[in-house]
């Protein structure tokens, strides 16, 4: 089978992580192309097309930023991305994260008889605007952002949610309302590579660790509360940097308490090392999707405290930390005590090993594709994990 993928992700299958979605989506694309499917990814953000070892062809967008400003976009970006995608022949066009010119791959994949995937990438997504204004668009708006990129994005979301042949979940908290949808609704969790992942061996933990950018949807403020309310003998290590202005000042605060380390923005192997050294993982999110950090923390072997995110119920039922539903004087009162969740390393490993190992994702992916018919018998999703995902 031949898959499409795109968006800004070459760099994240060279192996240089920009965001959690495009990690995820170059995952996905290697762990099929070395399953011996077809894969080509059509990035508009790099100078030259390449191919990767694996055999994925890495294509840019001819005429991208040719013409003026204003008029590029419809003179020059939408034509040349649409004949890409219509060039490519795919079986399936899969996207992921909320953007207008997703569109252009509905269309292309409608123009070619090929099947559309649309891939959940936060439990926002899913939220009406009075929820995305709240915790998402609040702290960066402008009238201009608001009417060129976040509208056009939700309404071509919610247009694609209904139409997509396929709908693919993160977790089972991602909620979608029976006859909601045309499409068919598949649970594939997210990925992650074990084959860098570092073990914490019998380290103990010395600090706590928080580890992404800082915005306000991630409770960066949540974070500064929590910080604030511990005295300096426990410690918290914070690896990120501040990705909206509130957040900016939050960091400079951060930065005056006797309680935090404040690492910035390092890369990715520093940051796996930060966390074997590590009691626990903290996350004080509004909002994620299946966060690639948790996945990382427990391949390591280090607990997860979360504020309100546990997706699909995992971290409970699964014994992989603490989720304090939102209550943070309890979490306050739980990472001032020092203590670290009861929490078995092997036990997490072998959660993320049966559930999210990148060598089986190309598998799994294909198996839940391929066969869907059967929930027209109503299986249960305890019934359809064990038979594709465990």
């Amino acid at each position: 089978m031949k898959f499409c993928f795109w968006g800004d992700i070459g760099d994240a299958i060279r192996g240089t992580t920009i965001g959690g979605g495009e990690l995820q989506m170059a995952l996905l694309a290697r762990s099929l192309a070395s399953e011996g499917h077809e894969v080509v990814v059509i990035d508009p953000y790099i100078d030259e097309p390449f191919v990767t070892a694996e055999g994925i062809s890495v294509l840019n967008v001819p005429g991208w930023n040719k013409g003026w400003p204003v008029l590029r976009m419809f003179c020059y970006r939408i034509p040349s991305l649409y004949k890409l995608f219509v060039k490519q022949k795919a079986d399936f066009y899969y996207v992921r994260m909320r953007s207008f010119l997703n569109i252009l791959a509905y269309a292309a994949a409608r123009k070619v008889k090929a099947r559309f995937l649309l891939a959940l990438a936060s439990d926002i997504d899913l939220l009406g605007f009075r929820d995305k204004y709240r915790y998402q668009y609040k702290d960066n708006f402008t009238i201009r952002r608001y009417l060129t990129q976040w509208l056009p994005g939700d309404l071509a979301f919610r247009y694609l949610l209904k139409r997509a042949d396929y709908i693919i979940r993160q977790h089972e908290g991602q909620k979608i309302i029976d006859g909601s949808v045309r499409g068919k609704v598949i649970l594939f969790p997210n990925i992650v590579d074990l084959k860098n992942i570092p073990s914490n061996g019998e380290n103990k933990g010395e600090h706590y660790i928080y580890v992404g950018s800082l915005t306000m949807m991630k409770g960066a403020d949540k974070l500064y509360e929590l910080a604030n309310s511990i005295d300096k003998s426990k410690k918290i290590t914070v690896v990120g940097q501040p990705n909206d202005d509130k957040a900016v000042d939050i960091f400079e605060k951060l930065s005056k308490l006797p309680s935090t380390d404040l690492k910035g923005r390092v890369n990715h192997f520093d940051t796996l090392w930060q966390m074997t050294k590590a009691k626990a993982l903290i996350n004080t999110s509004h909002f994620e999707g299946f966060p690639n950090v948790f996945l990382e923390a427990w391949a390591i072997g280090i607990p997860v405290l979360s504020l309100k995110v546990n997706p699909g119920n995992v971290i409970s039922k699964y014994g992989l930390g603490i989720c304090f539903d939102g209550d943070l004087e309890r979490m306050k009162e739980f990472i001032a005590s020092g203590n670290k969740p009861a929490a078995d390393k092997e036990r997490m490993r072998s959660y993320v090993i049966n559930h999210h190992d990148f060598s089986t994702a190309g598998k799994r992916f294909v198996n839940a594709l391929t066969k869907l018919k059967i929930f027209l018998f109503n299986i249960s999703e305890t019934a359809y994990e064990n038979l594709f995902l465990g």
